[in-house]
């Protein structure tokens, strides 16, 4: 014998069904959002090595630079306009881009400029990478003076 199903019963199974997809879509939208977070998280992390690396190397150059003014001030002062800054301490003049790239990924250029008010060295030392179809720099600057 076969049963009808009450008006109620029809209803509850219909709500089921709804909160199974109420269910469903809030478990897509938590799974999406857990993806999401940890790509962007992947990606600032990286974005964050780039740049820890980046600033290592525009320090090395500052101290590269500071060894050039210790050895000899009177060569020192002469340095004038910008050169790509090797990892062997080689200056050679900037003209659109360095040859030496340092990990194969960065580009060191220093850029000297005399302050003849002030009697001392004006020293940008800018370090460039790219990074997918993006290009990122980052930059210190200081004076050097003739201290001895």
């Amino acid at each position: 014998m076969i049963k009808k199903r009450t008006h109620r019963q029809r209803l509850s199974a219909g709500q089921s069904l709804i909160e199974m997809l109420v269910v469903l879509a809030m478990v897509t939208v938590l799974v999406t959002s857990i993806v999401v977070s940890s790509t962007v998280s992947l990606r600032n992390q990286q974005s964050s090595s780039f740049r820890d690396q980046a600033l290592k190397y525009a320090q090395q150059g500052m101290e590269i630079v500071r060894s050039l003014r210790d050895t000899d001030w009177d060569t020192f002062v002469v340095y004038s306009g910008k050169y790509c800054l090797g990892a062997d301490s080689t200056l050679i003049p900037f003209v659109d881009t360095c040859v030496t790239l340092l990990d194969n990924t960065y580009q060191r250029v220093v850029e000297f400029s005399w302050d003849v008010v002030n009697e001392r060295m004006a020293v940008g030392m800018v370090v460039s990478w790219n990074a997918g179809s993006k290009s990122y720099s980052t930059t210190l600057d200081t004076y050097y003076t003739n201290w001895r």
